[in-house]
């Protein structure tokens, strides 16, 4: 059975060996996805830092005061907004280290902001990214929790 998790994709940003400007302080009314593939991120969520190097990810939910730090170093990121559909529960942790997996790295080769368009059904396609990231992101950390090697 196909699960599904992602009810509408808010944002979709993909920064490759930029630097990252500050977010100002803000409680998000959606969910924020974050990965780091090179360089690092400095995040304060609900008072807590959360540093995101390379491989890390983050999930935020809905109602987290969220802000970032402006970056000194290039970095390469990836971020989603979104929000769920109806009665959806993600047990995955805020703050996620070396969480990146061959196969998400692999989507990210594929899929850059360039391909979020109004045609071709992108935005569905961006969706079902999402929901597979998800999915992947709840492997990965369920093989990490319970498998040492």
């Amino acid at each position: 059975m196909i699960k599904y998790f992602v009810d509408e994709l808010k944002f979709y940003g993909y920064g490759q060996k930029i630097m990252a400007f500050k977010l100002p302080q803000e409680k998000i009314n959606f969910y924020d996805l974050t990965f780091v593939f090179s360089g690092e991120l400095t995040y304060t969520a609900d008072n807590q830092t959360i540093v995101l190097k390379k491989n890390d990810a983050m999930l935020l939910p809905p109602g987290t005061l969220r802000t970032r730090n402006a970056s000194d170093e290039p970095v390469t990121f990836v971020s989603f907004n979104f929000t769920l559909l109806p009665d959806v529960d993600l047990p995955l942790d805020k703050y996620m280290p070396n969480s990146i997996s061959a196969d998400i790295k692999k989507l990210f080769t594929i899929f850059t902001q360039k391909y979020l368009t109004t045609y071709y059904h992108s935005k569905a396609k961006f969706i079902n990214i999402l929901n597979y990231l998800l999915l992947e992101l709840l492997d990965v950390t369920t093989l990490k929790s319970s498998n040492e090697h």
